[in-house]
């Protein structure tokens, strides 16, 4: 991180008005490279990569390799377009690149992200983070493409707003103005439990709902998701413990951000509140995004690790929207897949995304694992879905979330 920090730094001393780039830059196949012709071709590919990279920009460009798969680049003294241009030259450089290696060859793909900088930019780490967040998007988009964060890191609303808006969530954790509302997940083969997926909302003024993707942005701007995400887990464990007396199998999902599962603290506190609130842990069901742990998968098997022998069950959202998604399965052993929805939204018109949504369940099923289909709107897509064996399913047309735990599990009708 100190390189990067030397990068920004680099790019905020300009001082002369013109726009600079950071690219994130994730090699899409390291680990399968990796996994299956051993690290000495994989580190002499990313060696490669590292000397194609520098190569293809110019003497104005910084480039640091960020992590075994990452890159990061500055590219100084151009627009948003000449700095796509880059980033998309770079991306099929990488894409036609071969590294040879005692008879055994790789090749890999990247999703690069983009971050336009200003010259009152913020330091390194959060450069950075937004970088990886759009390269993240570029991955679950299937990879092999460039993804240009839209919002220049001078934030378009105020810093006195961004002021407002932290102390908001700042009181709303410490007053318990944060509240859980519960979206149910039904089973399609006959088993009538409940399941709820576990969601957050904000009560603004006049007891009116304010939604995640209203003010989570700006929580993680000011790095207080790990306060957000302590409060949800403590909240959640407190609702579960109530329900437990009345429904004995409820199952609660619980989504949790990047910065809950790269921190090292993190699995202590879980078994603490799962101490003090005396949960039954198989009863939860820890979720965490594909492209979040293909950028972060060390850390991930390392929280994946400091929980599992609390007897917690764990799910990966959005499976199925990188290019192999099963190879992540090698690495972390979830209960549940929970299937990504431009593949299930796509099932009832497209019979190339029927095909791989048919191929992902019996995979799954064939390695023992639970698969749910989320962002469920109608009931051409509820028939397909039966008829491709999913095992569970969760979205609007079967109930939107609510602050009650009232749905019916034994009205499902196919």
């Amino acid at each position: 991180m100190e390189k990067v920090d030397d990068i920004i730094i680099q790019s905020q001393a300009g001082g002369d008005g013109k726009s600079h780039g950071v690219l994130f830059i994730l090699l899409d196949e390291y680990k399968q490279i990796k996994d299956r012709s051993g690290l000495a071709l994989a580190d002499a590919y990313t060696t490669d990569i590292a000397k194609v990279i520098k190569e293809k920009c110019e003497h104005l460009d910084i480039s640091a390799r960020f992590s075994d798969s990452c890159f990061i680049v500055l590219v100084t003294e151009k627009g948003v377009n000449e700095t796509m241009d880059v980033a998309d030259n770079l991306r099929k450089e990488i894409e036609h690149h071969i590294t040879d290696l005692h008879g055994a060859s790789a090749s890999s793909t990247c999703s690069i992200g983009v971050v336009m900088l200003g010259d009152a930019s913020g330091n390194a780490h959060d450069v950075v983070n937004l970088a990886d967040h759009a390269c993240t998007t570029a991955k679950s988009q299937g990879g092999n493409r460039v993804f240009l964060h839209q919002t220049s890191f001078d934030a378009k609303i105020s810093q006195e707003e961004q002021t407002t808006w932290e102390n908001t969530i700042i009181e709303a954790i410490a007053k318990d103005k944060l509240f859980l509302v519960y979206q149910p997940i039904a089973c399609l083969q006959g088993d009538n439990m409940e399941r709820y997926d576990i969601r957050i909302r904000l009560r603004g003024e006049n007891n009116t709902e304010i939604r995640p993707d209203e003010f989570l942005h700006i929580a993680e701007k000011a790095q207080l998701m790990i306060d957000i995400d302590k409060w949800v887990i403590t909240n959640t464990f407190k609702s579960l413990m109530q329900r437990l007396t009345i429904k004995p199998d409820t199952i609660f999902f619980m989504k949790l951000s990047r910065e809950a599962v790269t921190t090292a603290s993190m699995p202590g506190f879980i078994k603490e509140q799962a101490a003090i609130h005396k949960v039954d842990m198989s009863k939860i069901v820890f979720e965490v995004a594909e492209p979040l742990i293909v950028t972060h998968l060390n850390k991930v098997k390392e929280f994946y690790a400091g929980i599992a022998d609390i007897g917690c069950k764990f799910a990966i959202d959005h499976f199925g929207s990188g290019l192999n998604p099963f190879q992540i399965v090698k690495h972390i052993s979830p209960d549940y897949l929970k299937i990504d929805n431009t593949i299930t939204q796509d099932a009832s018109n497209s019979p190339e995304s029927l095909e791989k949504l048919k191929s992902i369940i019996d995979s799954a099923h064939e390695m023992e694992k639970k698969v749910v289909a989320t962002h469920l709107e109608d009931a051409t897509s509820l028939a397909i879905l039966w008829q491709c064996r999913v095992d569970y399913i969760q979205g609007y047309f079967l109930q939107e979330p609510s602050p009650d735990l009232n749905h019916d599990f034994n009205g499902l009708v196919i």
